[in-house]
């Protein structure tokens, strides 16, 4: 299983930060969601993916779990082409 994602970073007073991962289908986002990431959000603009939203100390577990899963930690925190987007990144995974 594949997904593109991307973390947005939200300052807003109080430090934020929303990420999206979109599969290669609404039926991988569903597996994905219900086993790999059960808090995530089911997104309803775009079925084909799932959403984070949280602050430390989740954001940084949550990134800790993308990175098990092959995403590029420096991507994933990167301002160097935003400051209110890291760089997009890939994760991929297998379901038993």
């Amino acid at each position: 299983m594949t997904a593109r994602g991307q973390l947005q970073h939200h300052f807003w007073g109080t430090y934020a930060a929303t990420i999206a991962l979109r599969f290669e289908s609404e039926a991988d986002a569903g597996r994905a969601h219900s086993t790999v990431f059960p808090t995530w959000t089911r997104s309803v603009r775009c079925p084909e993916a799932i959403t984070w939203h949280g602050s430390d100390p989740e954001l940084e577990t949550t990134i800790q779990t993308l990175v098990r899963l092959g995403a590029d930690r420096d991507k994933i925190e990167s301002l160097a082409h935003s400051i209110d987007y890291g760089d997009p990144f890939t994760i991929r995974f297998t379901l038993l």
